[in-house]
């Protein structure tokens, strides 16, 4: 136990004693001063405005139209005033006002030429059709005269030339497909007979009455 006390005691005093160090190392030099700020950029000049728009054109004048106006009719004539005999005759009155000029009427729009007519197609020509030769004149013999020679037989008409002869073998056709195998069709299900009515069970039978015993 003493010697684990003096152990402890031992290697505090070692541990708290000041160990030997050398010179100070020299102070780090500083950063030195500071670098200049970067001058700000200027701002960037302002873009060009906009050339302005042109105005558009006016619009062009109405076209007047083709139809003269419509005169507005005057008042209705004052009605008729008689007489009576021997009285002196009225002054006659101002008249009727004069119609208003009609508006000078405007030039009508020149109609377009009309469409030329249209070239009709030249007739089909006609059929050439070989006229056959007219018959030679018929020469009259003089009595005693020999018999005029056979005019010469006409000239045979050449032979047809030969055809190509028979076309190639026609290809046999096909023999046709065999019927499809058809299935029948499975029978409908028979209907599913509707379940029996519950028969109604009989009552109970009622209980014998108990039986009752007397002892003597």
């Amino acid at each position: 136990m003493r010697f684990a006390i003096l152990s402890l005691a031992l290697a505090a005093l070692v541990t708290a004693a000041p160990v030997a160090q050398g010179p100070a190392p020299a102070p780090a030099p500083g950063p030195g001063p500071a670098p200049a700020p970067a001058p700000v950029p200027s701002p960037p000049a302002p873009f060009p405005s906009p050339a302005p728009f042109p105005s558009p054109a006016p619009f062009p004048p109405p076209i007047p139209t083709p139809f003269p106006p419509v005169p507005t009719p005057g008042p209705p004539p004052p009605p008729e005033r008689r007489q009576a005999p021997g009285a002196p005759a009225p002054a006659p009155g101002p008249g009727p006002a004069p119609a208003p000029a009609p508006a000078p009427h405007p030039s009508p729009v020149p109609s377009p030429a009309p469409f030329p007519p249209s070239p009709s197609p030249p007739p089909p020509p006609p059929p050439t059709t070989t006229p056959f030769p007219p018959p030679p004149p018929a020469r009259r013999q003089a009595p005693g005269a020999p018999a005029p020679a056979p005019a010469p037989a006409p000239a045979p008409a050449p032979a047809p030339a030969p055809g190509p002869g028979p076309g190639p073998e026609p290809i046999p056709s096909p023999a046709p497909f065999p019927p499809f195998p058809t299935t029948p069709l499975p029978p409908p299900p028979a209907p599913t007979p509707a379940p029996p009515a519950p028969v109604p069970s009989p009552p109970a039978p009622a209980p014998p009455p108990a039986a009752k015993y007397f002892f003597a």
